[in-house]
């Protein structure tokens, strides 16, 4: 049932235009402001989670490399350098994606005070970068490869 169920939300959140009435709905709480563009979210969770990610990486780097000197680390080497091109590759298609999306920002839309048009993710890639896929989130589901790291090497 819940499998149906989200299969019935995927299918019609395009055509009944649910993206915008959610985005009309966080837009109007706010007073025709959006919560995203102050400073803690803007700049402590936004961009502190990108500097997070960043140095979660350069720390796994780190250890990828003590792992071609450190008897310790050794048994963990394949692993980390699967976790290494997962992480890579996983940031490195989002931001692609994100640089040809062309799918503007909720901010960005006239709808919402912006200067540019509304397009979904059908209407096709157009150079333009945008918010689509969301970095942050995006980010944080590339570290879900530290599950299954943890799932082979500590079973507990």
């Amino acid at each position: 049932m819940p499998r149906l169920l989200f299969l019935a939300v995927v299918l019609s959140w395009y055509p009944l235009q649910l993206d915008l009435r959610l985005a009309d709905a966080f837009f109007l709480l706010e007073d025709g402001a959006w919560m995203h563009r102050d400073w803690l979210l803007d700049t402590v969770i936004h961009d502190g989670c990108r500097v997070l990610a960043g140095s979660m990486l350069l720390a796994l780097i780190a250890v990828l490399a003590g792992s071609f000197m450190s008897p310790y680390l050794r048994p963990y080497r394949n692993g980390l350098v699967y976790l290494f091109t997962v992480i890579l590759l996983s940031l490195a298609l989002i931001n692609i994606v994100m640089a040809i999306s062309g799918v503007p920002c909720p901010w960005s839309i006239t709808r919402y005070g912006g200067s540019e048009p509304f397009r979904e993710i059908w209407s096709g890639f157009d150079l333009r970068g945008g918010c689509f896929p969301a970095g942050h989130a995006s980010g944080g589901y590339a570290w879900v490869a530290l599950y299954f790291f943890a799932r082979v090497h500590f079973p507990r």
